[in-house]
């Protein structure tokens, strides 16, 4: 069981560096958006990014869902 718990946890590790790394970029490219021009294409670019976080968090709870609880909830809610 332990080292259920310990695979869990590194692919939540693994998770978390991706999930790092796309707030880095979208932060780097929100400090390049011209907010004097909506249609800004970077901004764009920085919706895009936040998008890939909270499919990120996504996968990490459906991972504690599937490995811990042994069930994943179906459904929109």
């Amino acid at each position: 069981m332990r080292e259920s718990y310990l695979a869990v946890a590194g692919r939540i590790r693994r998770e978390l560096e991706q999930i790092k790394a796309v707030v880095d970029r979208a932060q780097e490219i929100w400090n390049d958006v011209d907010l004097d021009r909506p249609a800004d294409h970077r901004i764009d670019a920085v919706a895009l990014n936040l998008h890939g976080f909270y499919a990120g968090l996504e996968r990490i709870l459906k991972t504690i869902a599937d490995r811990i609880d042994q069930t994943v909830p179906e459904g929109g809610s």
